[in-house]
């Protein structure tokens, strides 16, 4: 476990086994709120696997990784961001792929869209290989299906 303080009662616990954050109370919140900082976007990394292992990653992501958030830890991300920041405006999916959450990740997009919010996604393009089949990828994402 890494705990991150960077001022009287600001911390961030950040359990990367399981891949979960945890911000505690009377920290960034509050904090934001006595000092007006008020974030745009909100990064979410919801897995460090990854289809391909660089070097260089800076998460250290590859495809031996299988911990990751669930679609619910990250609908839940989602929402309490937008309700104790207003001002966010853009969600930005990194991690190691996370393209590789499949059906998770479109019900994040869908949320963030239904909620107002611009979405962003960091790929190393995998399954942009040939034109046809990257447009058809962008099309889906871009228009994520609806609930069932």
């Amino acid at each position: 476990m890494t705990r991150i303080s960077n001022g009287e009662n600001a911390s961030a616990v950040f359990d990367l086994g399981l891949m979960q954050i945890q911000i505690s109370a009377n920290t960034a919140a509050e904090r934001n709120m006595q000092t007006g900082v008020q974030p745009t976007s909100l990064t979410i990394l919801p897995t460090y696997k990854c289809n391909a292992s660089c070097r260089d990653c800076c998460f250290q992501s590859n495809p031996r990784l299988s911990t990751r958030l669930s679609g619910k830890a990250i609908l839940d991300r989602i929402n309490e961001a937008k309700a104790k920041f207003p001002s966010i405006r853009q969600i930005i999916f990194s991690g190691g792929e996370a393209l590789l959450l499949k059906g998770d990740l479109h019900d994040a997009v869908r949320l963030a869209s239904e909620l107002g919010l611009g979405t962003r996604l960091v790929s190393n393009g995998f399954w942009g290989k040939r034109q046809q089949t990257s447009e058809a990828f962008a099309r889906d994402l871009r228009t994520p299906a609806s609930k069932s």
